[in-house]
């Protein structure tokens, strides 16, 4: 995000490298984001889908769940790193401090998008699970996702959401 503002990106789309992203989707972002700061991509949307079955498919859409009703955000989806920010969102991101790493930034960030009065929007994809390898996710990187999670919900009545 700072190498895109230093250089002055007028957009910035960041997505899986091992192609459960499908870079086909690349036009709609661009499209979408013309008129909007933010477009994430969303498993959980009409015409979204995605290849994940038993556990990892039930903490998935448990995890989004739990972020739309604990951060009263209206979005589906908020564990995708697909996305697409534009300048002025990547402005007001890189003037907070953020002290998220690893999968708990993917929900800071859209917390603060919120919270700053951007416009946003989800857009369809389908999430294919990976052909090779295993997840990363480490299991404590879980219990520290639910823990930032519960930060931002207390941070939700903290700070004032702005109206543009």
């Amino acid at each position: 995000m700072n190498y895109a503002l230093k250089n002055n990106y007028d957009v910035l789309i960041t997505l899986d490298a091992d192609l459960s992203h499908q870079p086909e989707n690349i036009p709609s972002f661009l499209k979408y984001i013309k008129l909007n700061d933010f477009v994430i991509g969303s498993r959980y949307i009409k015409g979204g889908k995605s290849d994940y079955t038993g556990y990892r498919n039930f903490v998935s859409k448990f995890a989004n769940k739990t972020c739309r009703f604990l951060l009263n955000i209206h979005l589906n989806e908020f564990t995708t790193s697909f996305r697409a920010y534009n300048k002025k969102c990547l402005r007001i991101l890189n003037e907070i401090p953020l002290y998220s790493d690893g999968y708990s930034s993917l929900v800071e960030f859209i917390f603060y998008i919120d919270r700053a009065g951007l416009k946003y929007i989800e857009v369809p994809i389908h999430f294919k699970d990976r052909f090779k390898g295993k997840s990363k996710i480490p299991k404590l990187q879980i219990i520290y996702g639910g823990l930032k999670l519960m930060e931002l919900f207390i941070k939700r009545s903290i700070i004032p959401k702005k109206k543009l």
